[in-house]
């Protein structure tokens, strides 16, 4: 179950990139990579969990960035053909997975 999405018409393939850290111990530096990246002109597309279950999760700090989620990855694209970072919840991407993460935080499963 795979979502394919054409690719915009840019110089670079967009890196894709897991935004899933929220660890207590651990700095977050995804949205750092993705910063450093758009700023090469590298388009990125993260995507994520929009809470982070026992730490600082990276949906958060991409908003406190300015980077707000999409709703869709035709709003992604759109992002991306204006050279900003997409950041995609996991719902929109999978929601199989989504509810799957959701079903490990229930359970009480650690970083």
């Amino acid at each position: 179950r795979v979502f394919q999405a054409p690719l915009p018409a840019l110089q670079w393939r967009p890196v894709l990139m897991p935004a899933y850290g929220a660890a207590r111990s651990h700095p977050n530096l995804a949205p750092l990579l993705a910063l450093s990246l758009q700023r090469l002109g590298i388009p990125v597309l993260a995507h994520g969990a929009l809470s982070g279950e026992g730490g600082v999760s990276s949906a958060y700090l991409f908003r406190e960035l300015g980077v707000m989620p999409v709703a869709s990855l035709a709003q992604a694209q759109q992002v991306l053909a204006a050279g900003q970072i997409a950041f995609v919840p996991t719902g929109a991407i999978s929601p199989a997975l989504a509810n799957l993460l959701a079903l490990r935080a229930r359970l009480g499963g650690g970083a």
